[in-house]
């Protein structure tokens, strides 16, 4: 197994020095396979000999422009999007105020792509460990839920941890702990409850996997049980832990609190319903590899041009280190010039390194100010190292100007434990913000446009007890971070002002 994860390791580094060849040559594939799909005939996808053509011919689409087309393939139609029929798709539950997305997931997809992530995160945590014992002992399975399409039972729908486990190759189940029904039951307080129980017997756990926020949740519930603070009382092996779906910075400190190892692995992965894309291959460097080998092929918008409604996107071998990127996927699934939603921002182009610098709908830029989820990420981070405060949710929305009041931002969020005197770490705050953010800065700059910005510390448990009233409770439910209204903060207030009064 370690020869063979050796040499997965080194096809991965002959992809940096080829990205564009790679890069065509998955273009060329996704066109050949996907030439029968009625998306492709519609823009005579048959006539296309080079990337400006590609460019030409398929406009730069989101969600609501091709779910038409994913109605009409889960309802049984095929040749839609892609060739033949897709039985399996993520259900995608977006943040506080999306709707539900349906990715398509094709048979090449789950295995070329999702399934060959996983085997490359893995391969990276030998080269870094060479003797790893994740295939003697046992790594953690967090998942979510499968479910039939009730129109038509012949779809499978899941959130994309659920999807994988459901195709977890044979060689690799034994290594895993839960049992998969358990690991896919859809109770979500029943699953944590008896995940806490049964893996509590299992001393020989080395590797975590999960959405941190579910995960911590989980570990709590065990050392509860086993009554310590110290996880490594319970999983004395216990070598790494292996996050994605949010931005982890916000709850390292919960981690490293729960799991007193210097030498602990953190790693990022970037495995989204519509493709693994990243994994962090050196952990020396806060960014994750860009995976060019995986059935995807990539496109890049600079966000300065999105938020001027202009959709012209520039392929890998075009992009440049330190510019703000929208993220286009064409891939082996049905997917054509698709913003996934994310931004990316590259710290290095070879290889092609890249960090996650937020979503396309959460930002602020009411006055100018153009507040990006890392900026509000970051901005916590450091306030919490200088405090040694730990952060369970937060959100952020504007204040609207009036006639009489300038406007400003608006914070709720929820503390571990509450600070002492949020007063100051308010006014801290607002002050890390500006050294992060310049166009902030200057609308900041004499309270001339923008007054401080104004935090609400609520109670700890105020953002689940509102995913659990809008039936968002568990899998991969994400909250929202920042917003141009104030719809997602004024509900949450609202529970914490119910809880405020019950204490």
């Amino acid at each position: 197994m370690q020869a063979y994860l050796g040499y997965r390791f080194n096809k991965i580094q002959d992809q940096i020095n080829d990205a564009k060849t790679i890069q065509l040559f998955w273009l060329n594939h996704i066109l050949s396979v996907g030439a029968n799909a009625n998306y492709a005939k519609a823009v005579q996808s048959h006539k296309i000999k080079n990337y400006e053509d590609f460019q030409s011919a398929f406009p730069i689409v989101q969600y609501e422009d091709i779910f038409p087309s994913i109605q009409k393939m889960m309802h049984g139609a095929k040749n839609e999007l892609w060739t033949g029929n897709i039985k399996w798709y993520s259900k995608s539950s977006g943040t506080s105020n999306g709707k539900s997305k349906y990715i398509p997931l094709s048979a090449e997809n789950i295995v070329k792509n999702h399934i060959k992530g996983t085997w490359d995160t893995m391969c990276c945590q030998y080269n870094r460990r060479p003797n790893s014992t994740m295939f003697q002992h046992k790594t953690l399975l967090m998942g979510g839920c499968i479910e039939e399409f009730e129109p038509n039972p012949n779809i499978q729908i899941g959130d994309i941890s659920a999807v994988m486990i459901k195709h977890m190759p044979f060689v690799a189940r034994p290594f895993f702990t839960p049992s998969f029904e358990l690991a896919l039951e859809k109770n979500w307080d029943y699953k944590i409850d008896e995940m806490a129980r049964q893996l509590i017997k299992e001393p020989d756990m080395v590797m975590l996997g999960g959405v941190p926020t579910w995960t911590l949740v989980l570990l709590k519930k065990i050392m509860n049980l086993a009554q310590t603070d110290n996880l490594l009382d319970i999983w004395p092996k216990l070598t790494a832990y292996s996050h994605g779906g949010v931005n982890f910075a916000p709850y390292r400190k919960q981690f490293e609190a729960i799991i007193p190892k210097p030498d602990f692995d953190y790693v990022n992965i970037y495995n989204s319903s519509e493709g693994f894309f990243g994994v962090q291959d050196d952990l020396s460097i806060d960014a994750m590899l860009l995976l060019l080998n995986s059935g995807v092929f990539y496109e890049f918008i600079p966000m300065a041009d999105w938020t001027k409604g202009k959709r012209e996107a520039i392929p890998l071998w075009e992009t440049e280190v330190g510019v703000n990127y929208v993220l286009v996927v064409t891939n082996n699934s049905g997917l054509w010039r698709y913003v996934v939603g994310d931004t990316i921002q590259f710290v290095s182009k070879r290889p092609p390194r890249f960090q996650i610098t937020g979503r396309v709908s959460q930002f602020i830029n009411v006055f100018g100010e153009e507040l990006m989820v890392h900026n509000t990420d970051k901005a916590l981070e450091l306030l919490c190292e200088k405090h040694n405060l730990e952060v369970i949710e937060y959100t952020v929305a504007p204040v609207w100007m009036t006639a009489k009041n300038k406007g400003g931002h608006e914070w709720a969020v929820a503390f571990e434990k509450s600070p002492k005197d949020f007063r100051k770490i308010e006014k801290e705050l607002d002050a890390i913000l500006q050294e992060l953010n310049s166009d902030y800065q200057a609308k900041r700059f004499g309270n001339l446009a923008l007054n401080p910005l104004k935090l609400n510390v609520v109670p700890k448990n105020t953002f689940e007890e509102w995913q659990r009233r809008e039936k968002r409770y568990g899998g991969q439910n994400k909250i929202m971070r920042l917003s141009n209204d104030r719809i997602f903060l004024e509900s949450l207030l609202a529970i914490a002002n119910e809880k405020c009064s019950t204490y």
